[in-house]
């Protein structure tokens, strides 16, 4: 048995069927062998608390544009504990392929050798919403402004959960659909920012190696009185 003097801190709930679903379906080309599919598709599919998971490839002999070194590959993953994201790309790399990112983890090979595997995590992008004046019928539950908060950061992604893959933009256009799934939503002004001023109708453009979060502080909602 084991008692906790004190909250926990960190950590989540097994996930959901619709989580696990979810996941499945990024982990493309899960059986495809040694290619960069087929290793974001290992890592998303066999490492706990991963929620999201790129690879890239350069096949060519010079640095690429995304600064790759030649004939290497760069895992960039949200989530997930380190030692378990080197052993998932160790399974899957090709013999002799060289791997590059931020952090390294030293994984043990049957003949005892050290491989050192290295792969990145992704620049986090902290995304402000708000919404104005909005409007709404008798449809609109008591809780209502928390599902749409919540209806937000499922889309978006936050520290524990998905949304929008690395790389993937915050599209203005995209998030109305989602405030609108909520019962009895009528009419809103929306805002969207990276720095809690200043929001705007424009999208917000997120890098190769950066990963869209937001969370239910990060969103105000003002209903017209």
């Amino acid at each position: 048995a084991c008692t906790n003097p004190a909250a926990i801190d960190g950590g989540r709930g097994r996930e959901t069927d619709e989580e696990f679903r979810d996941r499945y379906y990024q982990s493309v080309d899960y059986a495809g062998g040694v290619n960069a599919d087929a290793i974001a598709g290992e890592i998303m599919q066999n490492v706990d608390a991963v929620y999201s998971a790129i690879c890239y490839e350069n096949d060519t002999d010079e640095t690429d544009a995304l600064g790759l070194p030649p004939h290497s590959i760069e895992a960039i993953v949200y989530g997930g504990l380190d030692a378990d994201i080197a052993q998932a790309i160790f399974r899957r790399k090709a013999a002799g392929i060289q791997t590059s990112g931020s952090s390294s983890i030293a994984v043990i090979a049957k003949s005892g050798q050290s491989i050192n595997i290295k792969f990145s995590r992704p620049t986090t992008v902290a995304v402000y919403i708000q919404i104005k004046n909005l409007e709404t019928n008798s449809d609109f539950p008591g809780d209502g402004q928390d599902r749409i908060k919540e209806a937000l950061v499922e889309y978006i992604g936050g520290d524990v959960r998905g949304g929008l893959t690395i790389g993937s933009d915050v599209l203005y256009m995209a998030l109305p659909g989602v405030i609108l799934s909520v019962p009895g939503v009528v009419d809103f002004d929306l805002g969207i920012s990276e720095t809690a001023s200043d929001y705007g109708e424009e999208n917000i453009v997120i890098d190769t190696r950066e990963k869209a979060v937001t969370s239910t502080d990060k969103i105000t909602i003002a209903e017209v009185s």
